[in-house]
């Protein structure tokens, strides 16, 4: 019985060891591949930023030649 409440309290040892250990089994991407997926997402929100200006902007038009704007 005092075995299993010495278990309980006692602290995990090498937690940081068994980490790193972890990290090194993780198949890491290439530079090349998060270099292209990077370009990828910059072009996408690019793309995004333009069409929602666009959006905007003709509602704007649209709104103020309805005579709702102030």
């Amino acid at each position: 019985m005092l075995k299993n409440k010495n278990k309980k309290n006692k602290p995990k040892k090498y937690w940081i060891r068994h980490f790193f250990k972890e990290l090194k089994r993780v198949k890491w991407p290439s530079g090349s591949y998060l270099a292209k997926n990077y370009f990828k997402v910059l072009i996408f929100v690019f793309i995004a930023t333009i069409l929602f200006f666009i959006i905007l902007t003709i509602a704007t038009l649209l709104w103020n030649k309805a005579g709702v704007g102030l």
